[in-house]
């Protein structure tokens, strides 16, 4: 390939890509995905906006943690409690070790 035809062929996709960039997209983000995109809501636990519905609920774990550190025999002990408040519909509890 000479340098004339590596020089046309980069002024050809020089103008090509002037070309493509001058065409405007009709993509609007923030139209597609607004607020109102759904128009009702999906289920009873949030609404079309995304707020929490009618049926929402949360769960919460609350930590107390106690610790300490012996620099001199190099040790770390402790302990924690922790409370779960269950407030999702239904009565199945699963357990998950910690340890």
């Amino acid at each position: 390939m000479t340098l004339k035809h590596l020089l046309v062929t980069t002024l050809l996709l020089c103008a090509l890509n002037t070309f493509s960039q001058s065409v405007q997209s009709k993509y609007d983000p923030h139209q597609l995905f607004s607020p109102t995109f759904y128009p009702t809501a999906v289920n009873d636990y949030r609404t079309a906006t995304g707020t929490p519905g009618a049926k929402y609920w949360q769960n919460k774990a609350s930590y107390i943690i106690n610790a300490s550190l012996d620099d001199v025999k190099n040790e770390i002990t402790g302990s924690v409690t922790i409370t779960y408040t269950k407030t999702s519909p239904g009565s199945h509890l699963r357990h998950f070790p910690l340890f």
